[in-house]
């Protein structure tokens, strides 16, 4: 079999259903008729079993399945389809009615799926478990239920607002009927012929009202083929099975429909019809049955009684039944025209090339703006350089704090958050969603992004320390790594080779400088006070931690013992942190600065403090051990290997102030020109977008 077939969407039947106009059930006539009126209609072809007859449209490919003894027919059925596939162009496929279809095609293709359930979801193969409807929602870009019944039927077990991107509700669809037609005395039951569908209940009825009305008239439209329900009356006639056509037109003719199902219909197109066609429509509670039109009869718990009564009622009451029935004709609740838009809608949302939908040119980059610490943060702000970064680069950024968001009651903040966010999304359509240190999003909020906006860029960026032996590193390694399914790129300041596991493409960032914070030029001036540091026990604390000890304050107190250094130190010992404005006043009192960070040196990790010394033009000494030397040589920064080390260097420097201004104009030119913000921007844009540059 081979096929030249080169079209978008590709609509799988259930292999049984009968796509001809004699024998087209509901799946038939609902794929037909969405089908009809679609705008992607030169797009759409329609897969089944090949069955004689014509089709109800010529956009249908039949298929034989043929006799094996080995193989079941679905799988024959199924692994035809693949070969059509396989020769075809098809984006898009939409699978009907059989939950199993999906599960064997989602392993043989990463075609994009829809799946439209016309039957309860529980008791059909495929998704009769919650796991199995799981994967369904995972698997499937929109699943569609053709009534509110099927969809409840669907979540049982299941948290229905987790997935409510993945769902929509398209019903079965007819179209108005302009004027209303001349009614006949007559009384029609459309059906199987059995006791699920109440055939008993009717005829029980019906055969006291034509005894009772003997001037109207009943027919029955179906068939059975274990027919047990027989009943014989000169003004009542079995039609047997007619076609669609065949049957709205009795249906025209009828001035009282009955659908006196006993089981839970999935929707009831019967029902929907009658009420079109602008007939008095009596039907049973159950199901999605009541979902069919605003304008028929519901009857709770069925009987041939409660039949009995409402026909009397109707044909004794001639103008209250005429105005019921107009009011059934002229509010039709389910049109063709407004649900081949909805499923067009939901088709062209998945057909959008989101290389186009999401502009590159937009990044959301979620961080603590220090809003509500007043913005005492700013110069140590790595989200702010980065956002920097990426406008000097033409990027449009949207800002967003999460420490700053409004929290209203906090038993709800990180759903507010995250619906806050979400919906930025919706309205910006950024490429790229960056973030770091952010406790709201979570990885079912990551998930769901995804799942909407499969091709968004997640990054997140961590400024922590993360080798085997620091402050939290296992806490902080953690966090990262329960996110990795669905981040696709991370940037961490110490070297990913060197962390306490492994984390998928992740990559080295130093903390970059940027021209408008660290504008300090320390090299070019000699100085009130030899060595600089600051320490602090909590950037959102702010002040001195009670009972609080730090591992570094043994090499700040020996620096401080020693009296040929005039040191200038700040944040323990009763002398408290400083910030901001006031950080950088202090510091340009300075020669030299203290690049010490917490936890046992690791490779290339260093606090932020790098960028604020080295940045401002501070000579900055860096233990031997981080490795820095990698990025800065000897020439641009002094390394030392010991406690009794550093305190040598440093009085070596401040005696040799001309070799100190040296190297410090040294180390700030080449931050300044590598690893500056905007070249942390390119160097993630490029690294995004695989540039060769």
């Amino acid at each position: 079999m081979t096929y030249s077939v080169k079209e978008n969407i590709s609509i799988l039947l259930p292999y049984k259903e009968n796509f001809n106009k004699w024998k087209a059930g509901a799946v038939s006539l609902y794929v037909s008729e969405l089908s009809r009126s679609s705008k992607y209609k030169n797009n759409i072809y329609v897969f089944g079993e090949k069955f004689k007859g014509k089709h109800l449209s010529n956009n249908f490919i039949g298929t034989e399945i043929g006799y094996d003894l080995i193989s079941s027919k679905t799988k024959r059925y199924l692994d035809n389809y693949l070969l059509y596939l396989k020769n075809s162009k098809i984006k898009l496929i939409e699978i009907h009615n059989r939950p199993n279809y999906f599960h064997y095609l989602r392993k043989k293709t990463k075609i994009k799926i829809n799946f439209f359930f016309h039957n309860d979801p529980l008791s059909m193969k495929g998704s009769e478990t919650t796991e199995l409807r799981r994967k369904m929602l995972d698997g499937c870009e929109k699943i569609i239920f053709n009534s509110v019944f099927t969809k409840k039927c669907f979540f049982g077990g299941l948290n229905e607002k987790s997935y409510i991107d993945k769902y929509d509700i398209i019903y079965n669809s007819t179209n108005k009927i302009k004027k209303f037609p001349k009614k006949q005395k007559l009384i029609t039951f459309v059906g199987k012929l059995n006791h699920a569908k109440g055939y008993d209940l009717f005829i029980k009825a019906v055969k006291k009202i034509l005894d009772k009305f003997p001037d109207y008239k009943a027919i029955a439209i179906g068939d059975e083929k274990r027919k047990k329900i027989f009943f014989h009356h000169k003004n009542f006639k079995e039609l047997g099975l007619l076609t669609y056509d065949k049957t709205i037109s009795y249906l025209l003719k009828t001035d009282i429909a009955t659908i006196p199902s006993k089981w839970n219909e999935p929707f009831g197109r019967t029902s929907m019809e009658a009420a079109r066609c602008g007939c008095y429509t009596i039907v049973s509670n159950v199901g999605g049955l009541k979902e069919t039109s605003n304008n028929i009869i519901l009857i709770n718990n069925i009987t041939e009684q409660k039949i009995y009564n409402e026909i009397k009622y109707a044909i004794q009451n001639k103008n209250i039944k005429e105005n019921f029935q107009k009011k059934a004709l002229k509010n039709v609740k389910h049109l063709i025209s407004e649900n081949t838009l909805k499923l067009d809608n939901i088709r062209k949302n998945i057909f959008l090339d989101e290389s186009k939908s999401l502009n590159k040119k937009r990044i959301i980059n979620i961080y603590n703006h220090g809003a509500k610490l007043n913005h005492r943060l700013y110069n140590i702000s790595i989200g702010k350089k980065i956002s920097s970064g990426f406008t000097r680069n033409g990027y449009d950024v949207i800002d967003i704090s999460d420490r700053d968001f409004d929290e209203g009651s906090r038993f709800n903040k990180v759903k507010k958050f995250q619906n806050y966010v979400f919906e930025t999304l919706h309205n910006y359509l950024p490429k790229i969603l960056i973030f770091a240190h952010c406790r709201l999003i979570d990885v079912n909020f990551l998930k769901k992004i995804k799942e909407s906006y499969p091709n968004i860029i997640l990054i997140e960026w961590n400024e922590d320390y993360l080798g085997l032996e620091g402050p939290d590193s296992k806490k902080n390694y953690k966090s990262l790594k329960l996110k990795e399914k669905f981040i696709d790129y991370f940037f961490i300041t110490t070297n990913p080779k060197k962390i306490i596991g492994k984390l998928k493409n992740s990559f080295f960032f130093l903390v970059p400088v940027d021209k408008n914070i660290e504008n300090l030029k320390q090299f070019k001036k000699n100085n009130k006070f030899d060595i600089f540091f600051a320490l602090s026990h909590g950037v959102n604390r702010g002040v001195l931690k009670k009972g609080k000890q730090d591992e570094r304050e043994n090499i700040l107190k020996k620096i401080i013992e020693n009296k040929n250094i005039n040191s200038h130190f700040f944040g323990f010992d009763d002398k408290e942190p400083i910030w901001a404005s006031n950080y950088n006043q202090e510091l340009a009192k300075c020669s030299m600065g203290l690049n010490l960070s917490r936890g046992k040196p690791i490779d290339l990790y260093s606090s932020n403090r790098i960028a604020s010394y080295i940045g401002n033009g501070l000579l900055t000494f860096v233990d031997y051990k981080t490795g820095l030397q990698k990025i800065f040589n000897n020439n641009e920064a002094v390394y030392y290997k010991s406690t009794e080390d550093l305190i040598k260097k440093i009085i070596f420097f401040k005696k040799n102030n001309k070799i100190r201004k040296r190297i410090a104009a040294n180390g700030y030119k080449k931050y300044h020109k590598l690893y500056n913000s905007e070249s942390l921007a390119k160097k993630i844009i490029n690294i995004v977008y695989n540039s060769k540059k």
